[in-house]
């Protein structure tokens, strides 16, 4: 183990926030993508009948999926700006700011929620015959998050992981 990978908690500790961003970011790109197809004209009727109970399916056991990478995310982005080994490390390669932007990216994710959470049970309720429509606009709500919050954290993340480890 010559690049002290595993001998070192230190390097698997500043990897984890991007390895988890990237699963969160892989995540909401294949939802955009599956979701997305419900909203196509085609099928949009059998999408309004089907998509409640779809949804509330797939939205009950993914939830835990998606809050534990973030979580960990969070977490171990937090414990990089915050134990006193790691954080020596990024203050001296100049990767401070770069892992702290990460973190406002992951929480920012988070703030999206209550609106995300509304047309969910918009959704999932039938409140007004047309999830088709509302899944849309969980869509566009979900772009705009995916743009503010999950690519700039995983970009940030990447930027803190390179500029920390010497290539």
């Amino acid at each position: 183990m010559a690049s002290g990978l595993f001998t070192d908690y230190r390097k698997p500790l500043l990897l984890t926030p991007l390895l988890t961003s990237t699963g969160t970011l892989m995540y909401a790109g294949c939802e955009a993508l599956f979701y997305s197809a419900f909203t196509h004209s085609p099928i949009r009727a059998e999408s309004n009948a089907l998509l409640p109970r779809w949804f509330q399916r797939v939205f009950d056991r993914n939830i835990y999926l998606l809050v534990g990478l973030n979580m960990v995310t969070i977490s171990t982005a937090t414990a990089v700006l915050t134990l006193p080994n790691v954080s020596e490390v990024i203050v001296s390669k100049g990767s401070r700011k770069l892992f702290l932007s990460g973190l406002i990216g992951t929480c920012a994710h988070f703030v999206f929620a209550p609106t995300m959470l509304g047309i969910i049970e918009n959704i999932t309720s039938d409140r007004f015959g047309n999830c088709t429509e509302h899944m849309k606009h969980w869509l566009r709500v979900h772009y705009i998050r995916f743009i503010v919050a999950d690519v700039p954290a995983w970009l940030a993340y990447i930027g803190g992981v390179l500029t920390t480890f010497a290539l």
